[in-house]
C-alpha cells in the first residue's frame, strides 16, 4: 500500500508526460530492508521471544497516513521556508507515534525498547541524507542529444586549448628577423575577448598602420579570440 501511495503522489509531483522509471524499485528495496532491519532490532530489544511481525502490523498500519502527511506538508511554503524547523517537528511527531506503536505491539512500553526505538527515529534522517537513494518512480528523460552536443563542444576546447602553443611558435617562426646593425618594429596584437568582434578588427586595423608606417608587416604577430573564427590566429 505504501508503494502504491508513494507511486500515485509522485506521479501528481511529477513533470507532463514523464515515463515510468522501475530504477525507484532499487530504492524503495533498500529502505525496506533497513526498515525490517530496524523493527527486528526493536524487537530483539523488547525480549528475544518478541515476534517481529506484532510490530510491523501497527508500523505499516499508520505508516500510509504518515507519508502522506509528510508529502503534503512538504509542499507548503512555509516547511520549504523552514526546514530545520520542519525536520525538528517531524521528528518529535514520529518519536511520539513509535511510542504508541510499541505500546500497540507489546502493550506496556518498556525502557529499553523506547530508548532503541527513539535512537532509530533519531538517527533516520542522517541515514536517509547518507544513502540518497533515488525512490521516484515518474523521471522525465534527460536530453541525450543536449548532453553529447555539451561534451563534444568541451572535448573540442580542450583540443584547441593544446593545440595552442604549436600555433603560436609557427607564428613566431615565420616572423622575419632584422639585418645585423639595423633597428625594426615588431607588431604583437592581442584580441583577448571572443565574443566581440570589435577587438579582432581593430588589432587587425592596428597591424595593418604599423606595417604601412613601420614596415612590420612580416614581424607581426596576432594573437585573436574570436568564435567565428578559431584557426586562422593562434588565441
Amino acid at each position: 500500500m505504501n508503494l502504491a501511495l508513494w507511486a500515485a503522489l509522485d506521479f501528481l509531483h511529477s513533470e507532463p508526460h514523464a515515463p515510468l522509471a522501475l530504477d525507484g524499485l532499487f530504492g524503495w528495496a533498500c529502505y525496506l530492508l533497513l526498515g525490517l532491519a530496524a523493527g527486528a532490532l526493536v524487537a530483539r530489544a523488547e525480549s528475544g521471544d518478541a515476534h517481529t511481525r506484532a510490530l510491523l502490523v501497527p508500523a505499516l498500519s499508520v505508516s500510509p497516513f504518515v507519508l502522506t502527511i509528510f508529502w503534503l506538508a512538504s509542499d507548503r511554503s512555509a516547511v520549504q521556508a523552514r526546514p530545520g524547523a520542519a525536520l525538528i517537528v517531524a521528528l518529535i511527531y514520529t518519536c511520539l507515534l513509535a511510542v504508541r506503536v510499541l505500546g500497540a505491539a507489546f502493550g506496556p512500553v518498556r525502557a529499553r525498547t523506547a530508548v532503541v526505538a527513539l535512537v532509530l527515529v533519531l538517527v533516520s534522517p542522517w541515514a536517509i541524507g547518507m544513502l540518497n537513494l533515488d525512490t521516484r518512480l515518474w523521471v522525465v528523460e534527460e536530453d541525450e542529444p543536449a548532453q553529447t552536443q555539451e561534451a563534444d563542444e568541451q572535448t573540442e576546447a580542450e583540443a584547441l586549448f593544446y593545440e595552442q602553443p604549436a600555433q603560436i611558435a609557427a607564428a613566431v617562426s615565420r616572423v622575419t628577423g632584422t639585418p645585423p646593425g639595423t633597428t625594426g618594429v615588431y607588431f604583437v596584437g592581442f584580441a583577448g575577448d571572443g565574443e566581440q568582434g570589435v577587438f579582432r578588427r581593430e588589432t587587425l586595423f592596428a597591424s595593418q598602420v604599423f606595417a604601412e608606417r613601420f614596415g612590420s608587416g612580416d614581424r607581426t604577430v596576432l594573437l585573436v579570440n574570436n568564435v567565428e573564427d578559431r584557426e586562422t590566429y593562434p588565441l
